[in-house]
């Protein structure tokens, strides 16, 4: 994913990130290596608030000149905490300011790559990044994973040295090509959407009927599910149990994902189980409201 021709990283010392909730864990220096890692290490990272283009742009007045980057995900995705689209117009502010001060705009794609448009989660919104991170569906299970550049970084991202266990296996490597090419001939994303919107459409019915008040945030091929005003998430663990006791396994902290190897059927069968454990949620939470 090439972005427009751009000048070559000024070395500036100051990545921007977003600031997430207290139990989300450290990010992202616990994640990133490579040019300019000692700053980050020493927590010289700003962090603005995800949809907030005015603290971002408060951030690049305060570093005025010390801008390398902002740090991105497609949308708001802390664990544990309901999802948050991302507004297009921050999405493509981010965009302006990165190109206003020669700086890299770095989206993380490792969630989301190929789940909510094939040429990347901003492509609806006309957005770019200069650097992106791929991994999960792009092998099906296989260890890989790819950072996807604009051509003039080619040559910084050669100036550093990586290592790791499988970075270079075969098998994996065969296996994400493979996977996207399956992806976009039988228009994986589509799919996707499609069975998300039957599951999303199903369980907030199911919810209704029992007049549950739910939330059910982020998009329809990454869904999360969550009680109202519930903090210590115990109806939504008590309900993924009822629902593993069922067989269907569903995560209560972290969004779920689709899959192109889902069927309307299995979506389907899905939605049985997961409304006889809202039947039984429903019993828990009638009693705590007495």
């Amino acid at each position: 994913m090439s972005s427009r021709d751009r000048n070559p990283p000024t070395g500036r010392p100051l990545p921007l990130g977003p600031r997430q909730s207290p139990t989300a864990g450290r990010w992202p220096e616990d994640h990133l290596i490579g040019v300019g890692v000692e700053q980050i290490a020493e927590g010289k990272t700003a962090y603005y608030t995800y949809n907030d283009l005015a603290s971002v742009e408060k951030l690049v007045t305060e570093h005025h000149g010390d801008l390398a980057g902002v740090i991105v995900s497609p949308f708001r995705h802390d664990a544990g905490f309901d999802q948050e689209m991302v507004d297009p117009a921050f999405a493509q502010g981010l965009r302006r300011i990165c190109d206003e001060n020669d700086a890299m705009l770095i989206l993380d794609e490792v969630r989301t790559g190929f789940r909510m448009s094939f040429g990347g989660s901003w492509q609806q919104y006309g957005v770019r990044p200069d650097l992106s991170s791929w991994s999960k569906a792009i092998g099906n299970g296989y260890p890989v994973a790819a950072v996807l550049g604009a051509e003039v970084l080619r040559e910084a991202a050669g100036s550093f040295f990586v290592t790791g266990t499988f970075w270079f296996l075969a098998v994996p490597m065969v296996a994400a090509l493979a996977s996207i090419a399956l992806l976009e001939e039988h228009d994986g994303v589509t799919h996707m959407f499609a069975r998300g919107n039957q599951l999303v459409s199903g369980l907030r019915e199911q919810a209704a009927s029992y007049s549950l008040p739910v939330n059910i945030t982020g998009p329809l091929t990454m869904p999360y599910l969550s009680f109202a005003d519930e903090t210590d998430h115990q109806f939504m663990l008590a309900w993924t149990a009822e629902c593993a006791a069922r067989g269907v396994s569903v995560h209560p902290k972290h969004n779920w994902f689709m899959s192109t190897a889902l069927s309307e059927a299995d979506v389907a069968s899905v939605l049985v189980a997961t409304d006889a454990a809202f039947g039984e949620v429903a019993k828990r939470y009638s009693l705590a409201e007495q």
